[in-house]
């Protein structure tokens, strides 16, 4: 009876998620498929299926990080913690005992896991689309200055589009901006930082000789401790998924040469009559 309970929820949860956010997955696979019905002589069949492929992952990440973050406004309607309560308690209370604050951790860590997964798999997508995956890249700071330079070998034909891209996600993806500072245009750095120091311990680690502990390092080497104080967990992971939904919305419209339809999915709507 406790399993079913339990199973029940979980349940109800990718339930409720579903109602908002696959008819806009299901808006994107529909436009790429109009796309690529209009622009067949573009692509060989490998990078046909590559390019399916990728936002087919894209979109899966992009509902499991959904999932994670529905059940963090879930969490935080019952009992509001502030962010830096969460980041502490992931970094190093690890504190058990407290079932609201184990659950939060649980959500967030996987928020930050999937929505950083669908960021990378996102790139990697372009890379398929603009069709320069194969292009060998010898130094690069992380996976975007890989694809952009990349992207210096977009052929001719999708120059354009290429350009516009790189324009979007150098202004509202990882935009440069003062040191450490929240803002809406670096939402993919952030992301991608914080999901490195939580999960690679290897790399971040307290320092026991000088009592130092990790949270204390995020305003050195990841954000404004300042600007986490001031927002609740969910606040601030929803602060995350604007910039992720965002993608669909400004990308689908300037890659598939269609304009993006606000409401609800209906089979045939990117069609061309």
């Amino acid at each position: 009876m406790r399993y079913q309970e339990i199973s029940d929820g979980q349940k109800k949860l990718v339930e409720d998620t579903r109602k908002y956010t696959e008819g806009i997955l299901l808006k994107s696979e529909a436009m790429q498929e109009e796309y690529i019905i209009n622009n067949r002589n573009i692509y060989e069949p490998s990078e046909l299926a590559a390019i399916k492929y990728y936002l087919k992952v894209c979109n899966y990440k992009h509902f499991l990080a959904v999932l994670s973050l529905e059940q963090l406004w879930s969490l935080d309607r019952v009992d509001r913690l502030q962010i830096s309560d969460v980041l502490i308690n992931c970094l190093d209370d690890s504190n058990i005992s407290d079932d609201h604050l184990i659950l939060t951790s649980l959500a967030f860590e996987n928020f930050l896991f999937h929505g950083a997964a669908f960021l990378e798999y996102y790139l990697l997508y372009l890379a398929e689309f603009f069709q320069v995956s194969k292009v060998k890249v010898k130094r690069a700071k992380g996976i975007e200055d890989k694809l952009y330079k990349q992207l210096r070998e977009t052929p001719l034909l999708l120059q354009t589009k290429s350009n516009m891209t790189q324009d979007f996600l150098k202004q509202k993806v990882f935009a440069p901006t003062a040191q450490f500072t929240i803002t809406p245009e670096n939402w993919g750095t952030i992301l991608r930082r914080l999901r490195n120091f939580i999960t690679h311990r290897d790399r971040s680690r307290p320092d026991f000789v000088a009592n130092t502990p990790l949270y204390s390092q995020l305003g050195i080497t990841i954000i404004d401790w300042n600007d986490l104080e001031k927002l609740s967990f969910g606040h601030f992971c929803q602060y995350i998924h604007n910039g992720m939904f965002e993608f669909y919305p400004t990308l689908s419209t300037i890659l598939y040469d269609l304009k993006w339809i606000p409401g609800p999915y209906k089979s045939g709507m990117f069609t061309s009559t």
